[in-house]
């Protein structure tokens, strides 16, 4: 296992405004019903890794990872947009990710993200198969309907719309303030491809006589940016 010792653990190394992605270690009923989940944390909710500030180990298809919180969030992230801009993902400091250094460097050692340089100001991140995989085995949606799991994506699909792409996750959060201010929760992300796969399985479905999930009759997608993704988002009381 690579460690970069370039990057120290040490929260004593840092300022003060350092914060933890969660201190209920892997999940459970304390992080599934926060008053608020972080536009950043929602896509983590959806599988089982760790989420405190200490690295723990994590083993999929006979592999071993060392894994904090935010490097979970990281995975789960660019899972779910496919590629996101470095300085766009935060590591448990709240610092924005470098790929030279600390944890998108330990990520990209061992072997979960690749990164690709944009232009001169960006570059982007995208899981490796490896790092698809290691979210696949993990799930905590995984006995859930499919159209209300959050699919997660590796490699670059469009090489000649990077630039277009790696603007979407930061649309996202912006959209995500204004459905919190809509008293909204965030549930998951459907991208353009998966969006059109899971309007012809309706279809199907339609056809076939077989009424939708009800989660999916209540789901109000909300689309933002200049096109895709969409944001499934179901309108909720906090008063309940």
């Amino acid at each position: 296992m690579s460690h970069d010792h370039r990057w120290s653990d040490d929260a004593r190394h840092h300022s003060g405004d350092s914060r933890d992605v969660s201190r209920n270690g892997r999940g459970g009923p304390d992080a599934r019903h926060r008053d608020r989940v972080d536009p950043r944390d929602v896509f983590l909710e959806h599988v089982a890794l760790p989420r405190g500030r200490e690295r723990e180990h994590v083993v999929n298809r006979g592999r071993h990872y060392a894994l904090r919180g935010s490097e979970s969030r990281t995975l789960s992230a660019v899972g779910a947009f496919r590629v996101v801009p470095a300085h766009e993902l935060r590591d448990t400091f709240g610092r924005p990710l470098d790929p030279r250094q600390g944890e998108l460097w330990h990520l990209r050692e061992t072997g979960l993200v690749r990164t690709v340089r944009v232009d001169t100001d960006t570059v982007v991140v995208a899981l490796t198969k490896d790092g698809r995989s290691l979210l696949e085995a993990h799930r905590r949606d995984a006995e859930a309907p499919a159209l209300e799991r959050q699919a997660f994506h590796d490699g670059i699909q469009r090489p000649g719309e990077l630039k277009h792409d790696s603007a979407l996750y930061r649309a996202y959060l912006e959209e995500a303030e204004r459905l919190h201010e809509a008293d909204a929760e965030i549930r998951r992300v459907v991208l353009e491809n998966d969006l059109k796969a899971e309007y012809q399985e309706f279809l199907q479905a339609r056809n076939r006589g077989r009424a939708m999930p009800t989660a999916d009759r209540t789901a109000t997608p909300t689309r933002f940016g200049a096109g895709p993704p969409s944001v499934t988002s179901p309108a909720t009381s906090r008063g309940t």
